[in-house]
């Protein structure tokens, strides 16, 4: 193939799979390939952090003046993180550098500092922002970009404000291009009935539809939704509602709502959904809920009425289901009837008290309908379930790539190693409120091996031995690169301070470790927890192999030749401390030690007095920057593995 004869399509794929060394490898190989890579590689950009901003601004500026358009010209999609700022300036500046920006994203937070009207407003291409929570800001923009725009998010009291004074109908008029749309209203808590919260009726619902005809993806969240009610009978006939048939994606989250039959509405305007998000209904109105029995109304379930209307669903999110709506096995049995091939699957009920899906009955009709379709499925064990019983109708299953898992501690115990043993096509697993634990046992099936399909495990909420978890972890899920603790107790022997996350051959992207604490035995053996682990160890070897490989740098002519192994991975090993969580949330919260300071943390022996000291009288809380020391005797984490792209240790991200 002569060269520069590739597709841009091509190079793109070629670029997505390769590192920053390829890419520039791949410039080297002719003058030709090199122009028609470096457009692809511009085409999305990606910022992290603020340097990487600064060295993109930089290197737009230098080429600016090229005759033609500088690299900037290349730029369809600029993708910038939360946690990089910039000026008002600087994003003007960055405008005029990039005309072609087709989609823009940064922290809505920075809407605030930022002039209006602003240079986004030239953008004659652009189809995407950022989440819009300024009123003054949201008017500018939509009215000079909105005929192009085809997704658009508002949030906060913005949409209060415009729906009470009936504008938003207006400002949506602008959009008629528009493909996806989210309203979420300001954030009430449940139980705080008198806040203010956007109305939406019926009839707003029907505006919106025939202000964007070509919507395909509608969100709503925190917003009150009420429909005409008399006698206690919702006024609703199916025969007059205009149908919406290009709408796929449905998402109805905390939307308070005056009648359970306002579902019906929806079914019927939108009869070609693929995507369902409902959360049913708010806190309060559960008492009333409770006393509903269908028998004494005119209409069925509405659950029964979405599984016989909605044929081409693919993914179903129901939560806060009241349990006298639900119409148990008779719903799985519609879906399966009429041949629905559900994907996804989300089911979770408003009363704690009752049976997840009516027990092991309803769970396998559930299977039973979706076996040869499902590939995620999101779940609560019913009470009183073997976990067996669970997860041995996984097995049938072939199609189910994610699993989220959930239980009742203390009485749910679920085995990890039969969850790679029976699910052996998962890529993805969380797990809830369990106790987590390896078992030895035989359970009937054939020992699988390696799991080499796993590529992410979250844990929450849970009780555990981490050591057992990320041993087993290390021998049979290589390609693991996700893996997320986040508020788990680690059972732990005393003396023994370390957590130890030891996966020397694994290559993370993330790694997420927030608020874990330890569960040891005190003198009279009681099983007591420890605070907050807030000192943290990272050890990256791939990194330390490429500065040992350069031992003539003066990075490292502080190192002994004749220095054990152990303690050259301890030198380069960096250490952490996260400090009080009541200092400024702007800041990072999080200070790097001193070799001096990790090796006070390393070295320190806590007798059994000084521990049940600490036990009682345990807070938990971070100490002061200052008063680090206090949080050495409760131990560290130490994270050991080939390479990390992110860490996020205690809610603060470190790299």
């Amino acid at each position: 193939m002569a060269n520069g004869s590739l597709p841009l399509e091509i190079l793109e794929n070629i670029a997505n799979h390769l590192s920053i060394i390829e890419h520039i490898e791949c410039t080297h190989v002719h003058k030709t390939w090199t122009d028609l890579f470096r457009q692809v590689l511009y085409t999305t950009i990606k910022i992290r952090t603020r340097r990487q901003f600064k060295q993109l601004y930089s290197i737009l500026l230098q080429t600016s003046s090229i005759k033609g358009g500088g690299l900037g010209y290349f730029v369809e999609s600029l993708i910038i993180g939360d946690q990089v700022g910039f000026t008002s300036g600087e994003l003007d500046q960055l405008i005029q550098f990039c005309p072609f920006i087709q989609t823009i994203e940064f922290n809505p937070r920075l809407w605030r500092y930022l002039r209006s009207p602003s240079k986004l407003g030239t953008l004659k291409l652009l189809k995407t922002l950022p989440s819009l929570n300024r009123v003054r800001i949201a008017n500018s923009l939509i009215k000079e970009v909105g005929s192009n725009l085809t997704q658009l998010n508002l949030n906060g009291m913005i949409v209060n404000e415009w729906q009470e004074n009936r504008r938003l109908v207006f400002m949506l008029s602008l959009l008629p291009g528009l493909k996806k749309l989210n309203l979420a209203g300001e954030f009430v808590m449940w139980n705080q009935r008198d806040s203010p919260r956007a109305q939406f009726s019926f009839d707003d619902i029907d505006t919106i539809s025939s202000s964007c005809p070509y919507l395909e993806h509608l969100g709503l969240m925190c917003i009150n939704i009420q429909s005409r009610v008399a006698f206690g009978v919702i006024d609703l006939n199916p025969t007059k509602i205009k149908q919406s048939k290009n709408l796929r994606v449905l998402s109805l989250k905390d939307v308070r709502q005056n009648h359970y039959q306002n579902m019906s509405y929806f079914i019927h305007k939108y009869p070609n959904l693929e995507e369902l998000l409902w959360t049913g209904f708010a806190r309060e109105e559960m008492t009333r809920l409770g006393q509903i029995r269908l028998e004494n109304e005119t209409m069925e379930s509405p659950y029964l009425s979405l599984a016989k209307r909605l044929s081409r669903l693919k993914k179903l999110r129901l939560h806060r289901i009241p349990v006298r709506l639900w119409p148990g096995r008779a719903f799985f049995e519609t879906i399966q009837n009429k041949r629905v091939s559900l994907e996804s699957i989300q089911i979770g009920f408003l009363s704690s008290s009752r049976d997840r899906l009516d027990g092991l009955d309803n769970f396998e009709s559930m299977l039973e309908s979706s076996k040869d379709t499902l590939k995620e499925l999101t779940m609560k064990a019913w009470r009183g379930a073997h976990f067996l019983n669970v997860i041995r109708p996984l097995y049938h299953c072939r199609q189910l790539t994610s699993l989220s898992i959930s239980g009742d501690l203390p009485q749910t115990v679920f085995m990890f190693d039969w969850i790679l043993d029976f699910c052996h096509h998962l890529e993805s697993i969380s797990i809830f409120t369990c106790h987590v634990s390896i078992s030895d046992e035989s359970h009937g099936y054939q020992y699988f091996g390696l799991h080499r399909c796993l590529t992410s495990l979250s844990i929450k909420f849970s009780i555990l031995d981490i050591h057992d978890i990320i041993y087993h972890l290390a021998l049979r899920c290589p390609n693991l690169s996700s893996l997320a603790l986040n508020s788990v107790e680690n059972e732990q022997v005393f003396p023994d301070r370390s957590v130890e996350i030891n996966m020397p051959e694994h290559t993370f992207q993330s790694i997420v470790l927030n608020d874990i604490k330890c569960i040891r035995l005190n003198s009279d053996c009681e099983r007591r927890r420890g605070n907050y682990l807030a000192l943290l160890s990272v050890s990256a070897l791939d990194k330390m192999n490429n500065m040992l490989r350069r031992r003539e740098s003066p990075a490292l002519r502080w190192y002994d030749q004749d220095k054990q192994e152990e303690d050259v991975e301890f030198g380069m090993s960096r250490w952490y401390h996260r400090y009080d969580e009541n200092a400024d949330y702007e800041k990072r919260r999080v200070r790097r030690l001193s070799g001096e300071d990790a090796r006070r943390v390393r070295d320190y022996e806590i007798s059994s007095e000084e521990w049940d000291q600490i036990l009682m009288t345990n807070i938990f809380s971070y100490s002061g920057k200052r008063q680090w020391k206090q949080d050495i005797p409760q131990g560290y984490i130490r994270i050991r593995c080939q390479s990390v792209a992110q860490i996020i240790f205690n809610e603060v991200s470190l790299y």
